[in-house]
């Protein structure tokens, strides 16, 4: 299995690579990484609509990504679609997982944990991607969480913390991942955040600091302010990927290209109504309502509710104008019968 291997003697860090397996997609090994450079990865969970346009933009800078995908969503209104997916991994994006549904793992027994877990790899797997990444639901790296990723034939999984955030959030805790990780089922970050200057200040610090690995993480790409640090704006984006690219010192790989590793057996069972022949309409396991946005129009999102709500103002205007019209034709004809 490739692995960056970083130690340090009097000071100087020195850097060598072991014997390197091709990447997933069949690409040479990721250059050595020199002292004062730091290797930084864009990664994305939830599958979320709208994660395309981030892919376009990575892609204009000759950069790549990995999109944590959870398949049980793929094809509702609010996340991308099996096309969506094809046409990210065409731009050498990695496909990753992230289990069927996005359950807390912990929250639900270990073989249904494992279940999910692995019929998630397998669906996508079944899709055409070579999956080898993982990223935990919710951040819990729990013992069985890590335990169902091993056993479905992940060779990493990405947690949502355990680096430094602020003085405030982990301020003890390492500026970034170092390489190889401590733990390949655990490989930290800082969390989420769609503050540019914040992440920028981060990846200076973490290179400044002796350098090694910087995953970030990124949710829902669009204008959508109610969702917080979950989301950010297209623009935003955009201005971040930018500044990764004006400097030299700061290079991008997918997890898989850092990570390595043998592509593992396939051991779960596809959803159907993915399959060719399969049903195509998604079945109605979700919630009626959702906060998340149904559709992104500009990068802006726009959710169930809202939708909802605005037809039924729209409906409301239509009624009053109705009614105000039919009394003001009584009110004329009941004044001429007067005259």
């Amino acid at each position: 299995m490739r692995r960056l291997l970083v130690a340090a003697a009097s000071g100087i860090m020195l850097l060598a690579v072991a014997p390197a397996a091709a990447s997933a997609d069949g690409g040479d090994s990721i250059p050595i990484p020199e002292k004062g450079e730091l290797a930084v990865s864009f990664t994305f969970d939830g599958g979320y609509k709208g994660q395309e346009m981030a892919a376009t933009i990575l892609a204009d800078h000759e950069m790549a990504g990995t999109f944590f995908i959870n398949s049980g969503y793929l094809g509702y209104p609010a996340y991308l679609s099996v096309d969506d997916l094809r046409d990210i991994s065409r731009q050498r994006h990695e496909i990753g997982g992230g289990s069927l549904y996005n359950n807390n793992l912990t929250d639900i027994d270990a073989e249904d944990a494992t279940q999910q877990v692995c019929d998630d790899r397998a669906t996508l797997s079944q899709l055409g991607f070579q999956v080898t990444s993982f990223a935990y639901p919710y951040g819990d790296d729990s013992v069985q969480a890590k335990a169902s990723a091993e056993e479905c034939g992940y060779n990493s999984g990405r947690a949502v913390s355990g680096l430094y955030y602020s003085d405030t959030d982990c301020s003890d805790c390492p500026k970034a991942e170092s390489l190889p990780p401590v733990d390949d089922m655990r490989i930290r970050s800082a969390g989420y955040t769609n503050e540019v200057e914040r992440i920028k200040e981060s990846l200076r610090r973490a290179r400044d600091n002796g350098g090694g690995w910087m995953p970030l993480i990124f949710s829902h790409i669009c204008v959508c302010p109610e969702l917080g640090d979950d989301a950010i704006a297209p623009s935003a984006f955009k201005e971040l990927v930018t500044w990764v690219a004006e400097h030299d010192e700061l290079k991008v790989y997918r997890v898989d290209e850092v990570m390595g590793g043998d592509l593992a057996d396939v051991n779960g069972t596809p959803l159907q109504r993915l399959m060719p022949g399969g049903v195509t309409v998604p079945k109605a396991d979700k919630p009626p309502l959702s906060s998340a946005p149904a559709f992104t129009i500009w990068g802006y999102g726009i959710n169930q509710t809202q939708i909802i709500l605005v037809g039924s103002l729209i409906a409301l205007a239509i009624v009053l104008t109705y009614r105000s019209a039919t009394r003001q034709i009584k009110y004329t004809r009941l004044k001429g019968l007067i005259k």
